[in-house]
């Protein structure tokens, strides 16, 4: 998996750039909904295997889960109407989801359950498009030699084009500065 701060990097950053101007409220949700697929290690201290449904990349990282977790945060927002409601939800549900299109990058692990409850196949995507390196679980497995190759694999794959993203938006909205 990418690292935990990856993902809430990614997450806030899109957010960003789909929506610029946002409360702190807004910005807060947008960066941890990225990380809160990863809820799902708290399992291992209760005797939740890895591959099990409810383990590691399990039910947490599935598109339905995504979409509850977008449902709560939109929920939580301070916006009344039913449109805004609706909005903050697909926007909440797109950013959670980022987190598992990112492991379904990586080249281990046992793959992610995109399409729990009704399936609880992991998948991956293509082997070509598997480039980001796995980042350890355990933290006694958290040494420089194994970070390194993590992190400059995630600044590569991830970072880079997601920051990318963001400079564009940020001079667009730089250039409509100086237009108004």
């Amino acid at each position: 998996m990418p690292t935990v701060l990856t993902h809430s990097i990614v997450s806030l950053t899109l957010g960003k750039s789909i929506k610029w101007k946002q409360s702190s409220e807004i910005t807060f949700y947008s960066f941890i909904c990225g990380s809160l697929p990863d809820l799902d290690f708290i399992g291992r201290y209760f005797g939740v295997q890895y591959i099990d449904h409810w383990g590691h990349r399990g039910w947490t990282h599935s598109l339905v889960s995504a979409t509850l977790i977008g449902l709560v945060l939109s929920l939580l927002c301070g916006r009344k109407t039913f449109l805004s409601k609706l909005g903050w939800w697909i926007y909440f549900s797109f950013l959670t989801s980022t987190h598992t299109l990112l492991d379904m990058c990586t080249n281990g692990g046992h793959g992610v359950a995109l399409l729990a409850p009704w399936s609880h196949s992991r998948l991956f995507f293509p082997q070509k498009y598997r480039v980001v390196q796995v980042s350890p679980m355990h933290f006694q497995s958290f040494t420089w030699e194994k970070l390194v190759p993590v992190f400059m694999s995630e600044l590569t794959w991830i970072v880079a084009p997601i920051l990318i993203i963001f400079t564009i938006r940020l001079l667009y909205e730089i250039k409509k500065c100086k237009v108004s």
